[in-house]
């Protein structure tokens, strides 16, 4: 038995493909998947990526394939997955997009939804003919906690994730009678480069921003949380899990705070909600 799952598989299945792997938690998945014997392939948006990607994996003394590829670019995705017999797909690729909604300008809100909802989607479906032909496989979205209480500053970010979960969760059901289990990881605060990205939109965002006070406000919980969220090895066991599970669970929470999440946005009316966000951020 494991952890998370309900009976483990004795063996890997097959190939496994993970987005994202340049830092955070797609890298430390990768890791996790390669040392238990996942044959694992690693997207990584730049060729810059690679020696690094390979320079880890040989220090940790596993093997990880790198696969160059902008997961934005619907075609590549297409002609970099179509032909392969996957067993596990994990989109993990994303980023932040710190900022009111008003702030963020639409060429990064598409990027955004390009990066984090079009092409994950893309990828399951050049990937799903494969799983098709082995007789099954997992297709594993890596989404957020936040998606259970949406806050402001962080809307387009939460969009996006809330959009990869509602198109996940209709996949899932389409997909069942292949073989196929389409599960939804929900990490709670975990210690990325995403923190830093975070912190740079707020810093660029807040110049001329009538939101500036709001900004401050959160830059300052920004600094606070420094050194008490979760490594991103806590996710990548989780995604394990997902992948080796007889029975995978459709969603899988990575964190103590997520459910803490998911009951305030139950048991709290929207308006205690907003006036809390507000309060807090100085809206």
């Amino acid at each position: 038995m494991t952890k998370l799952g309900r009976t483990a598989r004795t063996a890997p299945a097959g190939p496994v493909l993970v987005t994202g792997v340049s830092s955070g938690i797609g890298r430390a998945t990768a890791l996790h998947l390669a040392a238990r014997g996942f044959p694992t392939l690693g997207v990584l948006r730049t060729e810059d990526d690679v020696d690094e990607l390979e320079r880890i994996a040989r220090a940790a003394d596993v093997r990880i394939d790198p696969v160059v590829l902008d997961v934005a670019d619907t075609r590549a995705c297409a002609d970099t997955v179509s032909g392969m017999e996957l067993y596990g797909l994990v989109n993990n690729a994303g980023f932040y997009n710190v900022g009111a909604v008003e702030d963020v300008p639409v060429a990064e809100v598409r990027r955004q939804f390009d990066t984090m909802v079009i092409g994950p989607m893309q990828l399951a479906r050049h990937a799903l003919p494969g799983m098709r032909a082995r007789g099954g496989g997992r297709i594993v979205n890596v989404s957020t906690s936040m998606v259970h209480l949406s806050l402001a500053l962080t809307g387009w970010y939460q969009a996006s994730n809330q959009a990869l979960s509602a198109v996940g969760d209709a996949l899932r059901m389409e997909v069942a009678s292949s073989g196929v289990e389409v599960i939804t990881i929900e990490p709670g605060a975990i210690e990325t480069q995403i923190w830093r990205k975070a912190e740079h939109d707020l810093y660029r965002r807040r110049h001329g921003s009538r939101y500036t006070p709001s900004y401050d406000r959160a830059l300052r919980i920004l600094h606070a949380l420094e050194g008490r969220i979760h490594p991103p090895e806590v996710v990548a066991e989780v995604i394990g899990t997902a992948l080796s599970a007889r029975r995978p669970r459709v969603r899988y929470q990575a964190g103590r705070e997520v459910a803490l999440l998911r009951a305030a946005g139950v048991v709290l009316p929207r308006r205690v909600r907003d006036i809390a966000v507000r309060t807090v951020l100085s809206l």
